[in-house]
């Protein structure tokens, strides 16, 4: 397995854990599943070993935005109220 990216995943819910990036001999499958999830898990060389996953498809099941995420809607507050000087 590659990893393009290092990954903090919690194996557990309580502890996070950082896996270095680059090829490693075997990982936790849900540590392969996350890697797939947000697009750094790379090709393992070819030697006929290893059976990587296929990275799911991004437009079937988008993760939730995070709260950190500038882009996100779920913070964005729109001032909807009607403006005093607008022709009616």
């Amino acid at each position: 397995m590659i990893l393009l990216k290092p990954l903090k995943w919690s194996p557990d819910g309580c502890r996070i854990e950082t896996i270095d990036a680059g090829e490693h001999e075997e990982l936790p499958a849900r540590a392969i599943e996350i890697a797939g999830q947000i697009g750094i898990l790379g090709e393992t060389k070819s030697d006929g070993e290893g059976d990587v996953p296929p990275a799911p498809n991004p437009d079937d099941d988008p993760p939730p935005p995070s709260e950190s995420d500038p882009d996100s809607e779920s913070g964005s507050v729109v001032d909807e109220k009607p403006q005093k000087n607008a022709k009616k």
